[in-house]
């Protein structure tokens, strides 16, 4: 896409002509790219509103990040906020990013230009990318003509965000071949108190387009495990610490493959939040106890989870460890080793219900759905459960509503499409086709077909 080299830069002072050229094929390529992620969302909720991809139709280009340069840090350098800043293509090791601090409408800019990036970073390094006390900040690789203009390869951590930051972008990133997680955004609690709940919320996060493969730990780590109480790996004499909220959390369109932990895990998620349109493949490969789920909605996390297609994995397809008001509906699960979908009872007092709309299930190791949380209001309805004789069962003193769930112990009943080669979709002759309950709120099914398709909603997460 780009014929002559790109000189390394230290201010925007220098090179002007080259730059106004850079800028101008920024713009041809992100004219092309630009997906529109301000629409609203067709399952009737708003989307975020953060930047989905640099817009750089008006954009120069201010700093280039050299392939020797190992730190960058704004308060050295002094880039104004909404600053787009190149990461030069090629070969190279780790980088950490530090101090840059824009704001709603300047937001700082780092991208890929004139090929891919390469990070080729020792999997005993604690990362290949870190993110330190940074906000209104964006990460992107469709700065060319790569779907993941940026790929890494390697640190233990692929994409560390922490030490405060918030209200960021990540898009269109290949992550791999990592020691522990590919993409981790946290910041743990701290003795002085800075960065626990009710003094420091993480906001606006959005997480989409990215590619993250065989790691050894979570696929994404967002947010602290233990909201109802934290002791781990601090100096504050024993002391019981709370984790700080996350609020407006958007992780969509990503493909997870070959895990050895979770493939998704969110955590302290206590305030509008999506997890959608995600492939989950192969999670949980080491069978560790508890870490080995497709996605874990965790304590303290409470919004939607939908659309995604979660396969192959050791423990559960998805887990709920949260709050309450969760919903989970339009989900393929597919051979899971353990359940279906689990809610379990930690830390649900304060939501209303778990409720579970038009999934379909094939072929759990145990239960469909099963649901230990004892919140007031927890519902099953228009499932398909398949391939198990455990279908919508609760434990744990819970209990629930079931209405209009398909059941069998034979994949065959349901009447798919073509269930040896993966095809869920509903067949003409099956018994699931306006067979379920109407619920008006949820118009699009898996496809993004509209519901319903004749008289009522079907049963499962796709309609006919």
């Amino acid at each position: 896409m780009f014929t002559k080299k790109i000189n390394m830069i230290r201010k925007k002072s220098a090179f002007q002509t080259s730059l106004s050229v850079l800028a101008l094929a920024f713009a041809v390529t992100f004219s092309q790219c630009k997906k529109k992620e301000d629409e609203i969302n067709p399952q009737g909720s708003q989307r975020v509103s953060v930047d989905d991809e640099p817009d750089m139709s008006m954009a120069d280009v201010d700093y280039v990040i050299s392939k020797g340069e190992t730190v960058v840090d704004n308060d050295e350098l002094d880039l104004p906020a909404g600053s787009v800043i190149v990461i030069e293509s090629g070969t190279r090791g780790p980088l950490l990013i530090r101090n840059f601090n824009g704001n709603d409408g300047g937001k700082y800019k780092f991208v890929n230009a004139g090929g891919a990036v390469e990070f080729q970073v020792p999997k005993s390094n604690a990362y290949s990318i870190k993110v330190e006390n940074s906000t209104f900040f964006s990460i992107s690789g469709n700065g060319g003509a790569d779907e993941y203009g940026i790929r890494v390869n390697g640190g233990n951590n692929g994409l560390q965000i922490d030490d405060l930051s918030s209200n960021f972008t990540v898009n269109n990133l290949e992550i791999y071949n990592c020691g522990f997680a590919g993409i981790m955004a946290k910041t743990d609690p701290r003795c002085d108190g800075s960065a626990n709940r009710g003094e420091f919320t993480m906001k606006d996060v959005h997480l989409f387009n990215n590619y993250i493969h065989d790691v050894e730990g979570e696929g994404f780590y967002i947010g602290n495990s233990f909201y109802a109480g934290w002791t781990g790996n601090n100096n504050c004499s024993g002391s019981e610490l709370f984790p700080h909220d996350i609020h407006g959390l958007r992780l969509h369109d990503n493909i997870v493959q070959n895990t050895g932990w979770d493939g998704i895990q969110v955590g302290c998620a206590s305030m509008d939040t999506e997890i959608y349109n995600n492939v989950v493949d192969n999670y949980g490969y080491k069978g560790e106890p508890v870490h080995s789920n497709g996605i874990q909605l965790g304590e303290g996390t409470t919004g939607k989870c939908y659309n995604n297609t979660i396969r192959n994995g050791r423990g559960n397809g998805i887990i709920l460890l949260g709050l309450g008001d969760n919903q989970v509906y339009n989900n393929l699960i597919v051979n899971p080793e353990e359940r279906g979908a689990f809610a379990d009872s930690r830390y649900t007092n304060q939501g209303s219900d778990f409720a579970f709309y038009n999934n379909t299930i094939v072929n759990p190791g145990s239960e469909g759905i099963l649901i230990y949380s004892t919140v007031t209001n927890n519902q099953a309805y228009n499932n398909i459960i398949v391939g198990t004789d455990k279908y919508v069962e609760f434990g744990n003193g819970a209990e629930g509503e079931e209405k209009n769930n398909f059941e069998s112990e034979n994949i065959e009943d349901a009447q798919f499409v073509n269930a040896a080669s993966g095809d869920f979709r509903l067949d003409e002759n099956s018994p699931c086709i306006n067979g379920g309950v109407n619920l008006s709120y949820f118009r699009y099914d898996l496809d993004e077909n509209m519901r319903p398709n004749g008289t009522s909603f079907d049963i499962g997460a796709f309609e006919h």
